[in-house]
């Protein structure tokens, strides 16, 4: 199965040699690559050059909770990105939901996030992937889920199933299914997300694989792809992110 990456910052030459040395040895083939707002600097366009010359899709990686209700912004940032011409695609992670008004303004930022999805394709005519967390599948609104609303007009999902085990009643497998059917539903492609970020409170320790080593994650991630080989929409897994996956110690 194929792997995707999350990659926040890169700072120079050594960062340029780690990554890619990170890409080859774990197969990665598909890089989301932070671009700041302004388009990518010379660090960023030399290894997005450098991993698509090696076979790796790159899409620019953006988003601020603001752009869902500010979505000219998020216009705005995208066509700089591709404007580099050294991107694939183009990669949005927003979350308005950890904004301070989510609870009060849910629906209008759900509906705002939409239509900055749909703004961003357009103007760009690039294909439009989105990061949407597993619990959106179960939040409606008068026009549906949140999941199936904004999955309408991406070309591809990563839904975040942060868990550390794949299998059990909370495992990935199964936090991650009702959005897997909603997706299938919509007829898009998906990863399957998973966190190696350290967590912030002892409850979140089962959110990440920061305190299981490479070891446990690479096994649970093989139980991933062998319960999801048979769908056709699956694309495989999507780690967050390349600092602290490549700072994961053997337990």
């Amino acid at each position: 199965m194929s792997r995707a990456m999350w990659v926040w910052s890169v700072r120079g030459a050594a960062d340029i040699r780690a990554l890619v040395g990170h890409v080859a040895e774990h197969r990665v083939t598909d890089v989301w690559l932070s671009v700041p707002l302004g388009g990518a600097d010379p660090a960023i366009a030399a290894v997005a050059t450098r991993l698509r010359a090696a076979g790796v899709e790159v899409a620019c990686l953006g988003g601020d909770p603001a752009w869902a209700e500010r979505p000219a912004d998020a216009v705005r940032w995208a066509v700089d990105a591709v404007g580099a011409d050294v991107f694939d695609r183009i990669h949005l992670d927003v979350e308005p939901w950890v904004r301070d008004d989510w609870a009060s303004a849910q629906e209008r930022l759900i509906r705002g996030h939409r239509d900055m999805v749909d703004q961003v394709a357009d103007a760009t005519g690039v294909p439009v992937d989105v990061d949407m967390p597993a619990w959106a599948a179960h939040r409606d609104i008068d026009d549906g889920d949140y999941l199936t609303l904004i999955a309408a007009g991406a070309s591809r999902v990563a839904l975040m199933a942060y868990r550390d085990r794949a299998e059990g009643l909370d495992g990935i497998l199964a936090y991650a299914g009702p959005g897997r059917r909603r997706l299938t539903a919509a007829d898009r492609e998906y990863w399957v997300g998973i966190d190696t970020v350290p967590p912030t409170s002892p409850a979140d320790r089962n959110h990440t694989f920061a305190d299981d080593g490479p070891v446990a994650m690479d096994r649970e991630v093989r139980l991933v792809d062998a319960g999801l080989r048979g769908d056709p929409r699956y694309r495989g897994v999507a780690v967050h992110d390349w600092r602290w996956w490549s700072r994961l110690k053997s337990r």
